[in-house]
C-alpha cells in the first residue's frame, strides 16, 4: 500500500513498528510524504533541496571582507604547528559584539545596509578566527603596552577602593570605580583597534603623524621633516631653546651688579 493510499495513524504505526537502527518518521514528514504523492504518484523521487539564499551582496561582501583583514581589526597570527592545527588565520583585537558594532557603524557612513549579528557571528565564530589576548599574543611590545599596562591600572583601581574600604571599616569606598574601570575599558578597546586607523604617515594632527611621531629632536639620525602644510589653527612656529638664548644674550650684557639691557642700534 502507498502512503497516497493510507491513513496518517497507519503510516505512523508502521514507521513506529521499526527495528533499531531504521528510519523513523515524524507526523509532519507523513503529511509531507502524502502531498508529494498526491501531486506527483506513489513512490515518485523526492527533488533534492536547493538553498535559495545566495549571501549578501557582492559590495557588502567586500566591504565585510575588506573589514576584516583591517590591521586595526585584527592581527595575522604567526606560523606555527599549534596555529597550523586549530586552523586558526586572524586574532581579533575587541571582543566580536564590539566589532559589530563598529562595522555596522562603518558601514551606514558607506551607505551600506549593516549584516546582522547572525552573519557577523557565523564569519567570526569559525577556526580561522579567535581573541587576542595576553597569552596568545607573542609580541612584548603588546603584551607590556597594550594588555599589561591595562591590567596594572585595574589593579590600582582596585586596590584604593580596598584601602578605602579597610581605612573605614566598609563605610567608604572609591565612589569612582565603575566610571573609571569602563573608562581603562574603552581605552583599551580603542588604542588596540581604532586608534590604527587614525594614524597616518603624515597628518596635518600631531598625535596621528606617524613621521613626527617616531621622529627624535636629539639624534638627527632619526629625525625627519614633515612635507604637509599646517594645520589651519595652528600658529607661528615656536623658537627653538638655541633661539632663545641667542636672543637673549644679544639684548642683554652681563655686568657687575647683574645683567643690563642693551639698546639695539
Amino acid at each position: 500500500m502507498s502512503v497516497e493510499g493510507m491513513t496518517e495513524s497507519r503510516a505512523i504505526e508502521l514507521c513506529s513498528d521499526s527495528n533499531p537502527g531504521d528510519v523513523t518518521c515524524t507526523h509532519h514528514q507523513v503529511t509531507q510524504a502524502k502531498l508529494h504523492a498526491s501531486e506527483r504518484f506513489a513512490g515518485a523521487a523526492v527533488p533534492p533541496v536547493v538553498n535559495k539564499h545566495c549571501g549578501i551582496e557582492p559590495n557588502r561582501a567586500d566591504f565585510v571582507s575588506n573589514f576584516l583583514r583591517s590591521p586595526s581589526v585584527v592581527d595575522v597570527v604567526e606560523a606555527s604547528l599549534a596555529n597550523a592545527s586549530k586552523g586558526v588565520k586572524y586574532r581579533l583585537k575587541a571582543r566580536c559584539l564590539v566589532i559589530w558594532h563598529r562595522l555596522a557603524e562603518e558601514m551606514l557612513k558607506a551607505k551600506l545596509k549593516p549584516v546582522s549579528w547572525g552573519y557577523f557571528w557565523l564569519l567570526t565564530s569559525s577556526g580561522g578566527y579567535e581573541l587576542l589576548t595576553v597569552d596568545n599574543c607573542c609580541c612584548g611590545i603588546c603584551r607590556e603596552l597594550g594588555f599589561e599596562n591595562y591590567d596594572e591600572m585595574r589593579e590600582v583601581v582596585e586596590a584604593i577602593d580596598r584601602e578605602l574600604r579597610l581605612l573605614s571599616n566598609d563605610a567608604m569606598k572609591l565612589p569612582t570605580k565603575v566610571q573609571l574601570l569602563n573608562r581603562i575599558a574603552k581605552e583599551e578597546e580603542f588604542r588596540r583597534g581604532l586608534f590604527l586607523t587614525h594614524l597616518q604617515l603624515e597628518d596635518t594632527c600631531g598625535s596621528h603623524c606617524m613621521t613626527m611621531l617616531l621622529s627624535t629632536h636629539s639624534d638627527s639620525r632619526f629625525r625627519k621633516a614633515c612635507t604637509h602644510a599646517p594645520p589651519a589653527d595652528c600658529g607661528a612656529e615656536p623658537k627653538t631653546m638655541v633661539e632663545l638664548v641667542r636672543e637673549r644674550r644679544g639684548t642683554h650684557r652681563r655686568t657687575a651688579t647683574g645683567m643690563e639691557t642693551v639698546k639695539s642700534v
